[in-house]
């Protein structure tokens, strides 16, 4: 995993939301954890299109997507 989990308190809007660290440049990022063993194929593809989603939205409001990646021998879907 290209990321470090830091010591700091969960993000305020989902307890599933971590502030962690980026090895390869050292900033800080949100990362959302989501497991996916079971879920159905269904609620993966809606996952997927989530990402999609936030992939193209673009607004001085609104974080920024920055990459999604399998975690946890692909168990775990992390945006």
């Amino acid at each position: 995993c290209a990321t470090a989990t830091l010591p700091l308190p969960p993000l305020p809007a989902h307890p599933h939301n971590n502030q962690v660290e980026r090895k390869s440049d050292g900033k800080i990022y949100a990362l959302k954890r989501v497991n996916i063993s079971k879920m159905s194929k269904r609620e993966v593809q809606d996952a997927v299109n989530e990402i999609r989603v936030l992939a193209s939205v673009r607004h001085p409001h609104i974080v920024s997507f920055l990459q999604a990646f399998l975690d946890k021998g692909d168990s775990e879907l992390c945006i």
